[in-house]
């Protein structure tokens, strides 16, 4: 073989290698929900407990004292970082970082909890998806509950809190219910089809988003009056079936979605079009239970088969971003290998003017993405490849006295 083109072919495997979207950071347990507090603390609960990180993701502890696992469903308080986590029919809290948990209710759930949410005010919500289970509140961190069901059926899938307090619930066999008033009274939203079975809510900026389990992705830009199915590049079953059971939304507006069987897909252009983002994701870990970006601008995923982080951030961190920009700097895209778009992340360290083009192996200019001033700050652009083959392509970065380059990979 030459010579040439035995490095070249190995230079584009050191890349792949290098360039996965996923690492590993807690490989032994089945990882089912997680959250993350004001100190950027991560917690997440599992088949044997549960662990925290208190440096972004890399190394984790179980914080397990008095506390029977597995643990399901977890909740931060948003007023002082308490811990809630439920173990069958069970709720425990922590006052102390999960150093150590405390027994709040012992016999309130029969059938068992599955999701824990708190809102703004420190009210606790628990549900249970099977059996009578509904709603149940507490505003006294779990001690006693009183049931809130007033419209609202059993077999909750999902809870989230809006921004302006309205609640969202997502039910088994059914579709999404709203209430206004802290859970006094629901309100069923339009149900876009036969077969509903919802399993994860997420806010936009101004959209609702929602992951079915069989019929998809569903976004909703009129608060649940009209929903619009966008499953374009999500894989489906036999049966033409597409399975969501995870959903999360960068700050940039970018979707995540985690699936049961083909483990995490990405949109940049809030649903239109999906693109697989596994690179890293080790085969047994395709199914996908819980999706949390962190304060770190890393998004975590919680498989079957352990707890991985993305190698980059995938959203920027912090309002002061802008102001911390010390050098300039060319970052690695994200996805990596990408099909059909991918994003370039870049610093400016003065105001200057910017060039970024991209180059195939032969150094030929294939298309140019910034040509213009920039004032400091960190900045994206998307490429979208339209229809050129598949392949090894290089990216520029100019400014001023600094140059760098990186590599991409396209495979169609």
């Amino acid at each position: 073989m030459n010579t040439k083109l035995l490095f070249v072919m190995l230079m584009c495997v050191q890349a792949l290698h290098a360039q996965d979207f996923w690492q590993p950071v807690l490989p032994s347990a089945a990882v089912i929900k997680l959250a993350s507090n004001s100190q950027g603390h991560i917690f997440a609960t599992s088949d044997s407990g549960v662990y925290r990180s208190t440096d972004g993701g890399t190394i984790w502890v179980q914080v397990n004292s008095g506390l029977p696992f597995p643990s399901l469903a977890l909740a931060i308080n948003p007023l002082n970082d308490e811990l809630f986590v439920a173990s069958g029919s069970r709720i425990y809290r922590s006052t102390n970082n999960g150093e150590s948990w405390v027994l709040q209710n012992s016999t309130t759930f029969p059938f068992g909890v599955w999701r824990l949410a708190l809102n703004n005010q420190g009210t606790l919500f628990a549900g249970g998806n099977s059996g009578g289970d509904s709603l149940r509140r507490s505003t006294d961190n779990g001690i006693t509950w009183t049931i809130m069901s007033n419209g609202l059926p059993p077999g909750i899938q999902d809870i989230q809190i809006h921004s302006n307090s309205d609640l969202y619930v997502g039910i088994k066999n059914n579709w999404v219910f709203r209430s206004t008033d802290n859970g006094y009274n629901w309100s069923a939203l339009v149900n876009p089809g036969p077969s509903p079975d919802a399993d994860a809510i997420a806010f936009g900026t101004s959209e609702l988003y929602v992951g079915d389990d069989g019929r998809g992705f569903f976004k909703s830009t009129d608060g649940g009056s009209s929903w619009a199915q966008l499953n374009s590049g999500l894989p489906t079953d036999a049966y033409g079936a597409v399975y969501v059971w995870a959903l999360a939304v960068s700050s940039e507006g970018h979707l995540f979605a985690g699936l049961p069987r083909d483990g995490i897909y990405r949109s940049t252009n809030d649903g239109a079009q999906w693109d697989s983002i596994n690179t890293g994701l080790d085969s047994l870990s395709r199914r996908i239970y819980a999706l949390l970006i962190a304060p770190s601008g890393h998004i975590f995923a919680g498989t079957t088969h352990g707890l991985y982080r993305s190698t980059q951030a995938v959203t920027h961190v912090g309002d002061d971003l802008n102001n911390l920009v010390t050098q300039y700097s060319l970052f690695q895209n994200y996805p990596n290998p990408f099909n059909p778009s991918t994003v370039i992340r870049y610093a400016v360290h003065y105001h200057s003017k910017i060039i970024l083009k991209v180059y195939d192996l032969l150094g030929q200019e294939v298309t140019t993405l910034q040509n213009g001033f920039k004032q400091a700050g960190t900045y994206e652009v998307e490429w979208n490849t339209g229809t050129l083959p598949s392949g090894m392509y290089f990216y520029r970065l100019q400014a001023d006295e600094f140059s760098e380059t990186k590599k991409l990979m396209l495979l169609r």
